[in-house]
């Protein structure tokens, strides 16, 4: 008869966090690929950009402009608008 002394036993957990798949636009993909940094992923990425706030909201505004800034964007659309305007 065979007698054990030690009893070793391997368990092997294997835990992965659940995914999600997402549709995010052309635009939206290449803006998450300007802030995506080298060896990051893109749930990384995501998670940097929305912790720097609670909420992703709260960076909306924060660009504080000058006067001019301002002057040159308001003006860069109105030209785009009318330009949308004329070729439809």
């Amino acid at each position: 008869m065979l007698k054990y002394e030690k009893l070793f036993v391997y368990v092997y957990i294997y835990t992965d966090m659940a995914t999600k798949t997402i549709s995010i636009t052309q635009e939206a993909c290449e803006a998450l690929l300007r802030e995506k940094m080298d060896n990051e992923s893109f749930t990384d990425t995501i998670l940097r950009i929305t912790k720097k706030s609670d909420k992703l909201m709260d960076s909306f505004g924060a660009w504080k402009m000058t006067d001019q800034e301002e002057e040159k964007i308001k003006t860069a659309l109105a030209e785009g608008w009318h330009l949308t305007r004329e070729n439809r």
